[in-house]
């Protein structure tokens, strides 16, 4: 594997993280701007290229935006950026979530804000949603955290956001055992990795790429236990260097949005 930075975003430029992306990436009087606890860089692995943020959640934010009855539509990267950045926080780097149906609904679990607007999907059926196991990716109070679907059995008030997806890519450093090294199906992909309770990996690929070969980024390239498929195709993250990447322009079921966390002792609400 070979890294390349594509920002390296220090604390010391917290003045700029209100600006917008094209401002993040300028900094101020050229340093790179933004919060601690973000880094995002393109690495190469089997053969690809892919972009990868790596969130620590104790000095940076993670949302789930897409199903608040006051979110734009259509819930595209730049609507849902813009809503966020209109109630003062700027997001750093958004990309979308997990599978959805022809009507922008998720078609799994989801929530945000600590609200639950579809619940969990147990359902046996075709296509990449349900090549099980699947799995929910969660954040709450204790940290971030990926669940097989059948063992998920939290309360949807303790948990902040959740998006339910599949295959689960990886589950305990072991690979899904459907995933095949030399499969012809090949997709632009994106997913969510976790490391551990408060580092949190998003990764999308340039190009088609196999499930194996996220499988293997995330487990040997990135050291993540655990993770999960969120979609393909339709896969694209916005980042700092990247800020105009469109992404689907019909809009996704939901986004994840990294933000900078609100300094110590102030409150920022969830969207309106």
């Amino acid at each position: 594997m070979r890294a390349r930075p594509i920002a390296m975003l220090s604390y010391a430029a917290l003045p700029c993280v209100s600006l917008p992306y094209a401002a993040l990436v300028a900094g101020c009087g050229g340093a790179p701007a933004g919060p601690r606890g973000v880094e995002v860089r393109e690495v190469e692995h089997a053969g690809e290229r892919w972009t990868v943020a790596t969130v620590d959640l104790r000095h940076a934010e993670l949302r789930l935006v897409g199903q608040h009855p006051d979110a734009p539509r259509p819930h595209t990267l730049h609507n849902l950026g813009a809503w966020i950045a209109d109630q003062g926080a700027a997001p750093i780097v958004s990309m979308n979530a997990g599978i959805y149906m022809e009507d922008r609904r998720p078609l799994g679990l989801h929530i945000e804000g600590g609200t639950q607007y579809r619940g969990l999907n147990k359902a046996d059926g075709y296509g990449n949603f349900y090549l099980k196991p699947n799995g929910v990716f969660s954040i709450d109070a204790a940290g971030a955290r990926l669940t097989p679907t059948e063992a998920w059995g939290q309360e949807p008030d303790g948990v902040l956001l959740a998006t339910q997806s599949g295959p689960l890519l990886v589950s305990g450093g072991g690979l899904h055992p459907a995933l095949k090294a030399d499969s012809a199906n090949l997709k632009t992909r994106n997913g969510v990795g976790v490391k551990d309770p408060h580092t949190v990996v998003l990764a999308v690929s340039h190009g088609p790429v196999r499930f194996f070969d996220m499988a293997t980024l995330f487990r040997d390239a990135l050291g993540c236990p655990d993770a999960l498929y969120l979609d393909g195709t339709v896969s694209a993250m916005r980042t700092p260097a990247e800020p105009d990447v469109p992404g689907d322009p019909e809009g996704y079921g939901g986004v994840l949005v990294v933000l900078p966390r609100a300094p110590s002792g102030a409150h920022r609400s969830d969207p309106r």
